[in-house]
C-alpha cells in the first residue's frame, strides 16, 4: 500500500501519485498526434511483452516521476523549464508506460542502440562532454542550472528511464548487429555512466570520498610491485601486447564480469594470467583512477579515441610506476564476446564510425581505458 504522506526528495507517496496522474490526464486531453502513436505502439504484442516483464520498473519510473511532479509544483515560476518542456513533448514522461513507447521508435523496436547520451545531466546545464551525440538536436541545451537539476530531482526519472530501457533490451531485444549479451551490457553500461554522472553533479566531494573508500587507488609507495622475475617474464613474451585482451576478459567475462571490482580484477590478473598478487594489484587500481580522474564520458562512446587517451594519461603513469615493467607499446586489442583476440576495426569519426564499433567500445564498460596502459 502507498504511504499517503510525501518524504520529499525521496517518495512522493499518494500526493505524488495523485500529481503525475494529474499532468498526465492534462497531456492526454490534448490527443497530440504523439499520443496517438504512441497508444499505436502499445497495441502491438513485442510493447505488451515488454510491458509483462517491466512492470516493476515502470512502477519505480513513476515513483521517481511522482517526486519530480510535487517538487516541480512547489517551485512554480522559480525555474525557466519544467522536466517535460525540455524534452518538448510536455507531461508524456510522468508517464512510464509511455515512456517505455518511446523507446521503440529509437531503438527499431529493440534491434538497434539508438542514440545514447554519457550523461544527460551535460544535456541539461551544457557542462562536459557527455551530451556529444543528442545536444545538435536539443532546443534546450544548456538552459537548466545545476541547482534545479540537482533539487528537483531530473536524475531520478532518468534513472527509472535507463532501467526500463534495460529490462526491455533483455526482454524482446533481437540485434541486428551483436550478440544479446554485448545489446544487453550497452544498456547495463549507459545505465551506470547516467547514475555516475548525476551523484558526481550534485555530490561531487562526497562521491569522491566514496569513491576513494571502495575504489582506492594505488598508494604513493606501491611502486615496482612487479620486479618479480617471473611477472617481468609474464609481461615481456606477451604479457604486454595482450594486456588489452587480457583487460577485457577481466571486465566482461571473468567470474561474471568484473567491471570495477578491483579485488575481482586483481584475482582475475593472478589466476589466469599467472602474476604474482603483488603485481596484480596494480591492474586493480585502474578502474579506480579512471574514473576517479573523469574519464568515463570522454570514454563511453568510442574507447578508442585521443580524448579518452589523454584523459587516462595520470593513470598510465600510475600504472607504470606500480608495476616497474617495462614500457611496452601494444597495438589495441578487443575480445568480442565468446571470440579470440582480433585487431580492433581501423578507428573513425563522426557519423560514419560503424555501429559495430560503438558496440565494442561500450560493452567493455569503465575498463576499456586499460586500453593505452601499453
Amino acid at each position: 500500500m502507498m504511504s499517503s504522506t510525501p518524504n520529499l526528495p525521496y517518495f512522493g507517496g499518494a500526493e505524488g501519485e495523485a500529481c503525475r496522474v494529474a499532468a498526465i490526464e492534462a497531456w492526454r486531453a490534448q490527443n497530440s498526434t504523439l499520443k496517438a502513436e504512441l497508444e499505436a505502439v502499445m497495441e502491438t504484442d513485442l510493447y505488451q511483452i515488454a510491458k509483462s516483464y517491466c512492470q516493476p520498473q515502470i512502477d519505480l519510473y513513476n515513483v521517481a516521476s511522482g517526486v519530480v511532479c510535487l517538487l516541480e509544483k512547489s517551485t512554480e515560476g522559480q525555474y525557466n523549464l519544467t522536466y517535460g518542456e525540455f524534452w518538448l513533448n510536455g507531461n508524456i514522461y510522468f508517464d512510464g508506460d509511455y515512456d517505455l513507447a518511446t523507446m521503440f521508435s529509437q531503438t527499431s523496436n529493440f534491434t538497434q542502440v539508438g542514440s545514447m547520451s554519457a550523461c544527460l545531466a551535460d544535456c541539461y546545464t551544457g557542462t562536459g562532454s557527455g551530451c556529444i551525440e543528442l545536444e545538435p538536436w536539443l532546443t534546450n541545451y544548456g538552459k537548466v542550472t545545476s541547482d534545479q537539476y540537482c533539487q528537483q530531482q531530473w536524475g531520478g526519472i532518468d534513472a527509472g528511464y535507463n532501467v526500463i530501457k534495460l529490462c526491455a533490451a533483455k526482454a524482446i531485444g533481437a540485434p541486428a548487429d551483436s550478440t544479446m549479451l554485448d545489446y544487453v551490457n550497452i544498456f547495463r553500461y549507459q545505465l551506470s555512466t547516467q547514475q555516475d554522472c548525476s551523484y558526481k553533479n550534485c555530490f561531487p566531494n562526497l562521491d569522491g570520498a566514496i569513491l576513494a573508500t571502495i575504489l582506492p587507488t594505488v598508494s604513493s609507495g606501491s611502486f615496482g610491485q612487479c620486479e618479480d622475475e617471473a611477472d617481468v617474464e609474464i609481461w615481456t613474451s606477451g604479457g604486454a601486447a595482450n594486456r588489452p585482451a587480457n583487460s577485457n576478459y577481466c571486465s566482461r567475462e571473468y567470474n561474471g564480469g568484473c567491471y570495477l571490482d578491483s579485488a575481482c580484477i586483481e584475482a582475475c590478473f593472478q589466476e589466469t594470467y599467472g602474476y604474482s598478487a603483488k603485481c596484480s594489484s596494480c591492474f586493480g587500481a585502474i578502474p579506480a583512477c579512471s574514473v576517479s580522474s573523469g574519464c568515463m564520458n570522454a570514454c563511453m562512446v568510442d574507447g578508442l579515441v585521443e580524448d579518452c587517451a589523454e584523459c587516462n594519461d595520470p593513470c598510465v603513469e600510475e600504472f607504470n610506476k606500480c608495476t616497474g615493467l617495462p614500457n611496452v607499446t601494444a597495438g589495441p586489442v578487443v575480445v568480442p564476446t565468446g571470440g579470440s583476440p582480433t585487431p580492433s576495426p581501423p578507428q573513425a569519426t563522426g557519423s560514419s564510425a560503424p555501429k559495430a564499433r560503438l558496440i565494442t567500445a561500450l560493452t567493455t564498460g569503465i575498463l576499456v581505458t586499460l586500453v593505452y596502459l601499453s
